[in-house]
């Protein structure tokens, strides 16, 4: 395999990039104030690495959300452009999408779980999910809360629990809930690549969950 799959996150503080033509791959995390500055110095690193070129990329997997504004745009926008300038493929997974895929490969025995977002200060996101086979399936869809309403909601929910520890970690509040395991509570720049291409999601659509009314 000669082509490459490049796939990125800019949603939170970390800019993830992941590169791989499936023998040899190329890693970066870290935390970026101005994540724009240097996305392309770093995918170029990776590439020369690889002794790969920017035409060699076919694929390309962003986050979609949620997260910060203009972080989650700074993906977009590369994905957008990329695609016109090369016709490559590109995939779009969200934040929920990628913990409930990593919930249910490491815990095969159970059928449900809640993902549970730090939105902003005592603001949440959250969004359960059934197994159906091995694919995670949503129940509903996402919800933007306060913190009370969030714990009114969890008072009621039995079942597990996964979060983003590494971006707003929300264990700490729920402390008698069964929460996942912290190894699988982050995204590391390899499960962007590999969720978002488990469910081939040709939406690339920045998701904003806040109410605009909320918003300044």
């Amino acid at each position: 395999m000669s082509d490459i799959i490049c796939a990125l996150s800019t949603h939170s503080k970390k800019l993830n990039i992941y590169l791989s033509d499936g023998i040899k791959d190329f890693s970066f995390s870290k935390e970026i104030l101005n994540m724009e500055d240097i996305i392309f110095e770093e995918i170029e690193k990776g590439l020369k690495e690889m002794n790969k070129n920017f035409s060699d990329i076919s694929v390309i997997c962003i986050v979609r959300g949620p997260g910060r504004f203009t972080g989650i745009r700074i993906s977009y926008t590369f994905a957008s452009v990329f695609k016109a300038i090369s016709r490559c493929k590109v995939y779009g997974v969200d934040v929920f999408d990628i913990f409930a895929y990593k919930f249910f490969l490491k815990y095969s025995d159970e059928k449900r779980v809640c993902v549970v977002l730090r939105a902003f200060k005592n603001e949440y996101y959250y969004l359960r999910y059934h197994r159906v086979g091995n694919r995670p399936v949503r129940i509903g869809k996402p919800l933007w809360v306060f913190e009370k309403e969030l714990l009114r909601f969890i008072d009621k929910w039995n079942d597990m629990i996964i979060s983003d520890e590494e971006d707003g970690n929300v264990y700490h509040i729920l402390p008698t809930k069964k929460l996942a395991d912290r190894s699988i509570s982050r995204i590391l720049p390899k499960d962007i690549a590999d969720v978002a291409l488990y469910f081939k999601s040709a939406d690339i659509t920045p998701i904003y969950l806040k109410p605009a009314k909320f918003e300044l």
